[in-house]
């Protein structure tokens, strides 16, 4: 959620402190009995944004510190750090919360009295000087994760199931679903540039594995491609060996790359998700940015949104896509992006209809291939490279891309009905997967069940069977 940085009142209600409180700590650093760190709403206080990686970082530290270690290390008044312990042990009722020794996000310890904005600071700069904040390539898993997945998914089933009771056939898929074509590819693998202990998975050696790519734009809703839109570029991979993440087609020899031409998300978890799928669908998305209550306000993510809206596109094939969220790559947190041989292109043509990417896509392909690089770029600092949170770009000049492949599209036709069919019912999610490539973070973890679920029940409502392709030619 967008931080609004607020001031807030801290007040020190005389008498108190205890003396013993009063020996050890600067009287204009303590809190008063009601302070808090964090306002009602999304936009939290001093910039303090719960699920992030700040605030994991304090959870940790205060559902396994010892009172000592929050007395007398982390130097809290020995007020909040007894009233912490005695919150998290059951000993003190927190309002609206079971009491399961654990607190779960930043409100519950914000209910803590004598825990203000002093407190958390101390809490904060202690747990980041200490290891309390999670690792490079850790994941840090929030509360009600897995009610917010399945809301989407019920949601997006409704929604698919609703356009298809409508008459909408086939049934659709409930993000991009509308596809500017399905292109057959070559991805050479080129892993020279890679560090030893990341040539694992489909880049342990130079492969050249035959590919299908789909190109499509995001919204939930077919609109003309004038529109500002997400576009989509999901890679299949074929004949890559092993055992894959996904269950129920383990042994599929597949092995899927989900970009996007953003290198943020609007919106940073399965809690967000759930609140944006929803309103989406509704058909009133801008409600997820705007409330009565402005603290309740996404503004970091209505600024992506903007600015992806705004975002002109030549063609699919001369577009930059990117990952957005992170994948695992042997012990490495990693994100992937695609960009064009020759370069972007943002020059639309002078004349557009409402399908003039699938036409200049057709056009280009004709004559000429199409080429991306395929780049990897690592995580090398896990704070201001989260992996929790999409809306947060990593930084390219702290961390660049690395090339690993070549993407080779070579001149064809694609437009045929046989081919369209075949790509309406392809299915694609990041777990088609190597355990070396293995999703993570909030939005991979909610994309899991949700594309499983979804992949079902639209092959389920069109009479078809999931089946992966083993190669270039279209039965």
């Amino acid at each position: 959620m967008a931080a609004l940085v607020m001031a807030l009142p801290f007040t020190l209600p005389a008498g108190c402190a205890d003396e013993t409180d009063l020996a050890v700590e600067d009287e204009g650093q303590m809190d008063g009995e009601f302070d808090t760190f964090v306002q009602l709403g999304k936009a939290d206080a001093n910039g303090i944004e719960d699920h992030s990686y700040e605030a994991a970082c304090v959870l940790r530290l205060v559902n396994t510190a010892d009172v000592d270690t929050l007395d007398d290390d982390a130097h809290l008044w020995g007020r909040a750090a007894r009233n912490i312990i005695a919150y998290r042990d059951g000993a003190d009722e927190r309002p609206g919360t079971a009491d399961d020794n654990i607190y779960d996000d930043l409100d519950e310890l914000d209910d803590v009295s004598w825990v203000g904005w002093f407190a958390f600071s101390a809490l904060s700069k202690y747990a980041t000087n200490n290891g309390y904040c999670p690792k490079l390539a850790e994941e840090y898993v929030p509360a009600g994760e897995a009610e917010a997945i399945q809301a989407v998914i019920d949601a997006a089933k409704a929604h698919i199931q609703g356009e298809y009771d409508a008459g909408q056939r086939p049934a659709l898929r409930d993000a991009h679903p509308k596809a500017h074509g399905c292109v057959s590819a070559f991805v050479q693998i080129e892993n020279d540039a890679l560090p030893a202990d990341m040539r694992v998975g489909v880049f342990a050696e130079n492969t050249n594995y035959p590919a299908w790519i789909r190109y499509s734009n995001g919204a939930f809703r077919i609109a003309v491609d004038e529109e500002g839109d997400i576009r989509g570029m999901a890679i299949k991979l074929m004949g890559v060996e092993g055992e894959k993440i996904l269950q129920s087609e383990r042994e599929a020899q597949t092995q899927d790359f989900l970009l996007i031409n953003t290198p943020v998300l609007m919106v940073r978890n399965a809690l967000d998700y759930v609140e944006f799928s929803q309103k989406a669908f509704d058909g009133n998305p801008v409600t997820f940015f705007f409330g009565l209550n402005p603290l309740e306000w996404h503004i970091r993510e209505l600024t992506i949104t903007l600015k992806v809206l705004a975002k002109k596109i030549a063609s699919p094939l001369l577009s930059r896509y990117w990952s957005t969220v992170p994948y695992r790559l042997g012990d490495h947190a990693v994100k992937y992006s695609a960009r064009p041989c020759d370069g972007e292109s943002d020059e639309e043509p002078e004349t557009m209809n409402d399908n003039y990417l699938r036409e200049v896509m057709a056009d280009h392909l004709l004559t000429k291939d199409a080429c991306f690089e395929f780049m990897v770029q690592k995580q090398t600092d896990p704070g201001t490279m989260p992996i929790e949170d999409p809306t947060l770009d990593w930084d390219e000049d702290e961390s660049p891309f690395i090339k690993v492949a070549t993407i080779t599209i070579p001149a064809q036709t694609f437009q045929g009905e046989a081919q369209d069919n075949f790509c309406e019912h392809l299915s694609f999610t990041p777990y088609h997967s190597l355990p070396e490539h293995h999703p993570i973070g909030g939005i991979n973890r909610a994309r899991e069940l949700i594309y499983e679920e979804i992949s079902k029940l639209r092959h389920t409502l069109n009479g078809e069977a999931r089946v992966e392709p083993t190669s270039h030619v279209i039965e």
